[in-house]
């Protein structure tokens, strides 16, 4: 398939990278090397892996086995959530023609000692899918959105977000759906997370 650039989430998911809520106790930084502030964070597709759209009964609905995504830090550092903008999704070897309608920021709450941080949307996203069966359809995730977890320790990004489908998609089109995928970070090298 030709190969995609999307700029959001989407797909998944991309997404997607971290930020601290306000009712946490700690601030959230990422550095590279310590005592440095990381400027973005970029995940690649796991080796031999994809990411994938799937209905409820986890029918694939979108597949792309290449793949990579930008998030670029907005706030971070002691007494401030780290905030991405708009993530940058590049993928590739897509089944289907997909087109990002509209992109979403994300923001990531690691509670003080955990070893895992939550992936939440801080804005819309939508993507377009030109499917065989269903005509188009749209999907994305709204502010509040579960996008995923990251591994603290290793940066490593789990994606299981639940996609709602959006009004000008085609009637057939499945109601629910989910990204999955797994992702590991590139950028920044080494990769330090603290919890300030």
């Amino acid at each position: 398939m030709k190969h995609l650039k999307i700029f959001s989430l989407v797909a998944v998911a991309a997404a997607s990278l971290m930020a601290l809520s306000a009712g946490t106790a700690s601030a959230d930084e990422v550095t590279s090397p310590a005592g440095t502030t990381a400027k973005k964070m970029v995940w690649s597709l796991v080796a031999e892996t994809s990411a994938k759209l799937v209905n409820t009964t986890n029918q694939e609905l979108l597949t792309c086995t290449k793949g990579e995504s930008t998030h670029p830090i907005v706030s971070q550092g002691p007494g401030f959530p780290l905030i991405t903008a708009p993530v940058e999704y590049d993928l590739g070897n897509c089944t289907l023609p997909a087109q990002v309608l509209k992109a979403g920021g994300e923001e990531i709450d690691a509670p003080t000692g955990s070893p895992t941080a939550t992936v939440k949307a801080t804005s819309e996203s939508q993507l377009t899918i030109a499917t065989v069966l269903f005509g188009s359809c749209i999907y994305g995730a709204t502010a509040g959105t579960t996008i995923g977890s990251v591994n603290t320790s290793s940066g490593e990004l789990t994606v299981n977000a639940i996609t709602e489908k959006f009004s000008n998609s085609a009637f057939a089109c499945p109601v629910s759906t989910k990204w999955v995928a797994n992702w590991v970070l590139t950028v920044p090298n080494p990769y330090l997370f603290d919890e300030n």
